[in-house]
């Protein structure tokens, strides 16, 4: 089934040794982690995203500082106040991301001082930059429509990946120079 789905690679992982590195031909690795081609290009063209991220925001602040995936945005950026970035790495101007729940969590607490960048990418040479400063309140997107939890009785889900699709000309408003 996985096979049909387009999964080539296959990675062992050992549960009880998650720290250490398992052979592919382990017999005695619990799980079969299957991944595809696109799964490693896409993690690559995000990377591809910060890296020029990295050098327009160096631009723009005295101190710039990657962060771990998990405080829920990208880069912490210092002049005369902190702000915060989560960058998103789109293919040309199709202006659909991704946003985690984590993300949006963070966008809340940090509301006045949190942006999402956008760096469109069609080719080496021709790379754009769409800085959207407040993201929720800019957008005027209600953070309740994200953090709504339901319930039928039988169980309840709560939804912690949301995909958002920005119109091509709100996105011009928020176009950049480097």
């Amino acid at each position: 089934m996985l096979r049909e789905w387009g999964f080539e690679r296959v990675y062992k992982v050992d549960i009880d040794n998650r720290n250490e590195s398992v052979d592919a031909k382990d017999d005695n690795a619990d799980i079969e982690i299957k991944t595809s081609e696109w799964v490693i290009r896409k993690t690559e063209f995000g990377l591809l995203g910060e890296e020029k991220a990295y050098k327009f925001l160096c631009n723009r602040y005295k101190h710039v500082t990657k962060v771990f995936d998990y405080y829920g945005y990208d880069f912490m950026c210092e002049a005369e106040s902190k702000d915060f970035y989560e960058v998103k790495t789109i293919y040309e101007e199709n202006f659909k991301i991704h946003l985690s729940i984590n993300q949006l969590n963070t966008m809340m607490e940090y509301i006045d001082n949190y942006y999402i960048l956008i760096v469109s990418i069609s080719s080496k040479e021709n790379v754009k930059y769409y800085q959207i400063p407040s993201f929720l309140l800019t957008l005027d997107i209600q953070y309740e429509w994200f953090n709504k939890k339901f319930d039928n009785g039988n169980c309840s889900f709560k939804s912690t990946n949301f995909e958002i699709i920005i119109e091509n000309d709100v996105m011009r408003l928020y176009e950049e120079n480097f």
